[in-house]
């Protein structure tokens, strides 16, 4: 790989189309190099955006600069925006491993990521285990905390507005919810391919279009974008929230305080992950030969607002034991 004068270049050139064929790519001389790559799915969410930001921010206080690439939420996206990453002279990289769900997709990635030929930090919505730098987020407590409130106010009909790239969440709901021996309706449950507020929108009309009787009580939407746009749906239908139906998003974002209806999130350390981030790959850069794999999973924490309250059902019968 080095181009040793005592290897034939036969077998060089043989050894170099092997390994080109089995996925591996050959390392530019970046030794020099005081650029970072960073691939991500999307910059147009919240989350993913203030990722960019942190990482870029944690990098300059270092005296690095930084490569973003753009993978999408499939497989193929995030190899391709992989091998284009490694095209570039930089000295690292974060990939953001985004909700790919089917097992031999995760295979064909994950295998690839192990075997990287520069120093790698992964950034997981699943606990995965690789030889590699992971910090993941507890994404299923993370929707167990969000249910867990739920169920503490009285809700026993939960539905779930969101998009097909996040169905890890919604397959956390339904096990969860399924585990405690509540109902899974399908008619409570609304995915698509639209994202952000759109999405939330869209989904939100469909729910009280077709979700007959027993209505939900509360939804969780897959992220705060996507629950603004159901509170949009609500308010055109005159559906009152909390009051009407309670709802739930992730992320946390800072538009929450300044709603009207302030919304009830789930708060994911995304700055804390992304320095960690920035800090992994620096410790893996400068003590190459020292350096020991980290694997650390970071917790969520509910930030409980105004967009939840006890069923309205729940509420008078505990007015009524009251009165008597």
């Amino acid at each position: 790989m080095r181009d040793a004068p005592d290897i034939s270049p036969e077998t060089v050139s043989l050894v170099k189309r092997a390994a080109m064929q089995m996925g591996y790519h050959l390392r530019t001389n970046s030794r020099g190099s005081n650029t970072v790559g960073l691939i991500v799915p999307e910059v147009g969410s919240h989350y993913y955006s203030e990722m960019v930001e942190t990482v870029e921010r944690e990098l300059k206080k270092r005296g690095y600069s930084m490569i973003v690439v753009i993978g999408g939420f499939d497989v193929g996206g995030i190899l391709a925006a992989f091998d284009q990453m490694l095209k570039h002279d930089i000295c690292g990289m974060i990939v953001n491993d985004c909700f790919v769900l089917d097992a031999k997709d995760d295979i064909q990635k994950h295998d690839r990521i192990a075997h990287s030929v520069i120093p790698l930090v992964l950034i997981s919505e699943n606990k995965v285990i690789l030889p590699v730098d992971t910090i993941s987020i507890a994404n299923e407590m993370a929707v167990r905390q969000a249910l867990d409130h739920l169920i503490e106010l009285g809700h026993r009909e939960i539905g779930y507005i969101g998009e097909f790239a996040s169905d890890v969440r919604y397959l956390a709901l339904t096990r969860y919810l399924a585990e405690l021996g509540l109902p899974v309706r399908e008619q409570h449950m609304k995915r698509g391919k639209e994202r952000f507020e759109l999405g939330g929108y869209l989904r939100a009309k469909e729910l009280l279009k077709e979700q007959g009787e027993p209505r939900a009580t509360a939804v969780l939407a897959c992220y705060d974008q996507v629950a603004l746009g159901a509170l949009d749906a609500f308010a055109e239908e005159g559906v009152r929230v909390p009051e009407d139906i309670s709802i739930i998003g992730f992320d946390n974002i800072i538009l929450n305080d300044y709603l009207p209806i302030q919304l009830t999130s789930i708060s994911n350390p995304t700055e804390q992950l992304s320095a960690l981030a920035v800090k992994l790959l620096m410790d893996n850069i400068h003590e190459k030969d020292t350096h020991v794999v980290q694997n650390v999973s970071l917790q969520p924490r509910l930030v409980v607002r105004g967009s939840t309250c006890p069923p309205r059902d729940h509420t008078q019968k505990n007015q009524e034991v009251s009165a008597k």
